[in-house]
């Protein structure tokens, strides 16, 4: 049998079919050229993948916003110069209008936040602003905390204090401290309780604490507490995947997050050990 040569593609035998073809090997075309462009496609992984897709939708479902919030407020101009004085559903019409801003804002404010985090990993390694991630996970737990009856918080923070919010690290794993350390506060807490964030510069250190003020006049053993909860196993694996500690502090009920200040360099040396 004559085979031509195809740029890439490199013919192989298929010896299952050799007796089938009376003793003569079948010959079936094997395409190389996938593998070899495979060592030239750039780092994806499942993450980025997700990260891609949510903000192309997020960004799709902003114009949606948009259109509602425009088609609304040309409703109520409309109504205003063209529709008649007296009709006698005049303030509930206007309120419903009222009710569609309001729920657009809503939306907005959430699909603004949903942006940023699905943007997380588009960079593995990066100099990065820990405050605003720990806002963002503040803000994705609110909910959370809505259904157990706790106020959650971040502390504010002054102009002073933002340089020390900074480090090098890899912000989806950050951020992924922050969610798994909330979850894991607010399943220790009862109503009527209070968790503040917040975030202190220190000796080439960043401190984030996690503090739980109960709603009852006990204060229960947080860190014997956390112990109990799901998401604390999975806390501790990407501490020591981060190389960060943690402590307790029992005269303020408190998660102290211990995260280094590592340089540039120091920080490629981590991400080659790990990969």
């Amino acid at each position: 049998m004559n085979h031509e040569s195809v740029p890439g593609i490199h013919p192989t035998v298929d010896t299952a079919c050799w007796n089938e073809n009376n003793g003569d090997p079948v010959h079936t075309e094997q395409d190389t050229s996938f593998n070899e462009n495979i060592q030239t496609t750039p780092v994806w992984n499942e993450n980025m993948f997700f990260g891609q897709v949510c903000a192309s939708c997020t960004h799709e479902m902003q114009n949606v916003l948009a259109i509602i919030r425009e088609s609304s407020g040309l409703l109520e101009d409309l109504f205003n110069f063209a529709g008649p004085q007296d009709w006698p559903h005049q303030e509930k019409f206007n309120r419903s209008l009222q009710v569609i801003q309001n729920q657009v804002n809503r939306g907005v404010e959430l699909i603004k936040r949903l942006n940023r985090f699905a943007h997380a990993p588009d960079l593995k390694w990066i100099k990065t602003d820990a405050w605003m991630h720990a806002e963002l996970m503040v803000f994705m737990c609110l909910r959370f905390a809505e259904i157990k009856k706790v106020v959650l918080e971040l502390e504010p923070r002054s102009k002073t204090d933002e340089a020390g919010h900074h480090l090098y690290t890899d912000p989806l794993q950050l951020q992924m401290l922050y969610y798994l350390g909330i979850r894991a506060c607010l399943d220790t807490m009862d109503e009527g309780g209070h968790l503040t964030l917040s975030l202190e510069g220190r000796d080439e250190q960043l401190i984030t604490y996690f503090t739980v003020k109960p709603g009852s006049s006990e204060i229960p053993n947080l860190g014997t507490s956390l112990k109990g909860v799901s998401e604390w196993p999975i806390f501790m694996k990407i501490l020591q995947q981060m190389k960060s500690r943690v402590d307790f502090d029992p005269v303020q009920n408190a998660i102290l997050l211990y995260l280094k200040f590592p340089n540039k360099e120091s920080v490629q040396d981590t991400v080659a050990e790990s990969s």
